[in-house]
C-alpha cells in the first residue's frame, strides 16, 4: 500500500482594511488611516486634509501629492498554525508604479508595473507576534529628467 498525500489546507491572511499613511520624510505630516484597497487621495480627503478634487476646476493646486513619496504602514499577527505552513506567499493584486515593500524592515518587492500581480515568498521574514508590513510608493515620475522620463515602462 502507498502512503497517502498529505493536503495542506491554504490559509489565508487578509490584510486589506485599514493602513496607517505617512509622507516620507516630513515629520510635520501627521499619519492618516488609509483603506486598502484604496490610495493615497481617498485618504486625504476622508483625513480633512484636502477637498474632493474631483469636484475642483484647478486640480493642478494638488499635483504635490503625486510628486510625494507615501508610505502605508500596518502590523499584523502570525501565529503558530500559520508559520506551519511550509509556504507563506504574500500576494499584492495590484500595487501603485513603483513601490518598495518591506515586511519586518526587509524589502521583499521592488514593483513597477501597476498592472500586474506581484507575489513573493515570505516564510523566513515572518514572527510569531506582531509583524509589519511597509509599502512606500513613489512618484510614478520620480525625475524631471526628460530621458529618464522617457525610459519609464507604461
Amino acid at each position: 500500500m502507498g502512503q497517502k498525500n498529505k493536503k495542506t489546507q491554504m490559509q489565508l491572511l487578509d490584510l486589506t482594511g485599514s493602513w496607517q499613511l505617512t509622507k516620507k520624510g516630513s515629520a510635520s505630516f501627521k499619519p492618516v488611516v488609509a483603506h486598502v484597497p484604496g490610495g493615497v487621495h481617498p485618504a486625504l480627503i476622508a483625513a480633512g486634509i484636502i477637498p474632493d478634487i474631483s469636484s475642483l476646476s484647478l486640480p493642478d493646486s494638488f499635483s504635490w501629492i503625486s510628486k510625494t513619496t507615501w508610505v502605508f504602514e500596518r502590523p499584523f499577527f502570525v501565529d503558530a498554525k500559520l508559520l506551519s505552513h511550509d509556504i507563506i506567499d504574500i500576494e499584492f493584486d495590484g500595487i501603485d508604479t513603483y513601490a518598495e515593500v518591506k515586511l519586518n524592515g526587509t524589502t521583499i518587492l521592488n514593483t513597477d508595473n501597476m498592472f500586474k500581480t506581484w507575489k513573493t515568498e515570505v516564510k523566513e521574514l515572518l514572527k510569531i507576534g506582531e509583524n509589519t508590513l511597509t509599502v512606500e510608493i513613489a512618484p510614478a515620475t520620480p525625475t524631471n529628467n526628460p530621458d529618464e522620463i522617457k525610459k519609464a515602462r507604461y
